[in-house]
């Protein structure tokens, strides 16, 4: 049957939306997962010696494969920065921005509440 890589993907993006995985992390629930696939891949390779190469490969394959796979499939999304991390959303990118632009409009509203003259009671008692 062999590892079917984009569907084990999407199955553990789209049963965690809330959560961010990095290849590494999607490549090691795959192998703890799938044992019996992952050994048969494993078996088949000519190039592949021992599960740490077995992981490499399947990280060198999701982020190879992202860019086919987000073209097709518009609800995976990965972060910017690296390590890349991928995520399964509904939401279409102008909701993703309105929703981070929120979350950061309240911190800076917490940052903004804070006076210098409210931190001196602390200091004191820190320095006591």
């Amino acid at each position: 049957m062999g590892l079917r890589l984009r569907e084990l993907v999407f199955e553990l993006l789209q049963e965690n939306p809330t959560q961010r995985f990095k290849a590494r992390e999607i490549a090691e629930w795959i192998y703890q997962t799938y044992p019996n696939e992952s050994r048969d891949k494993l078996a088949r390779s000519d190039y592949l010696t021992n599960e740490s190469e077995l992981l490499n490969q399947l990280v060198a394959e999701i982020g190879a494969n992202r860019p086919i796979w987000q073209r097709k499939h518009p609800e995976l999304r990965t972060t910017e920065g690296r390590p890349r991390k991928f995520y399964w959303s509904l939401k279409s990118q102008a909701e993703e921005v309105l929703t981070a632009e929120n979350n950061s409009n309240s911190l800076s509203d917490v940052k903004s509440s804070l006076k210098e003259r409210d931190l001196y009671p602390l200091i004191i008692e820190f320095l006591n």
